[in-house]
């Protein structure tokens, strides 16, 4: 599998945890729902709070990645679903932590309600692994 990330070459870029693009050829395609801050009870972790809400999507998202046998280093795109675009921006060094350079490309949007009213953040990927 062959996977290039690019960015455009734009000053502003250096200011971003992501890349524009990843082109892919070969592998094997890892689509991973939705992953919000719920506990394996059906409780939403970390009420009001961005930060823990991001780390508890994240490590749900490990968890689905290592059940498809993948981790971060393998996605190549990330979906944002979110609330509070300012709050989420802040979570920008969590999200380096978890994902490795080449960033993988990433998509932000605001919503005005998730599934569950206490959610703040959703986070949803695609990864491709070597076969």
């Amino acid at each position: 599998m062959d996977k290039t990330h690019f960015n455009f070459g734009v000053p502003w870029e250096h200011n971003i945890s992501f890349s524009q693009g990843v082109a892919i050829r070969g592998g094997r395609w890892i689509l991973l729902s939705g992953q919000a801050a719920i506990d394996d009870d059906g409780k939403v972790i970390g009420v009001g709070d961005m930060e823990a809400q991001v780390r508890a999507s994240l490590e749900a998202i490990r968890r689905g990645l290592k059940l498809a046998d993948a981790n971060p280093t393998d996605v190549v795109k990330l979906m944002v679903y979110t609330t509070d675009c300012r709050a989420f921006h802040k979570t920008q060094p969590i999200r380096e932590a978890f994902f490795p350079k080449p960033y993988p490309a990433q998509t932000l949007v605001e919503v005005s309600r998730l599934a569950m009213k206490d959610f703040l953040v959703e986070l949803e990927v695609t990864a491709v692994v070597s076969e």
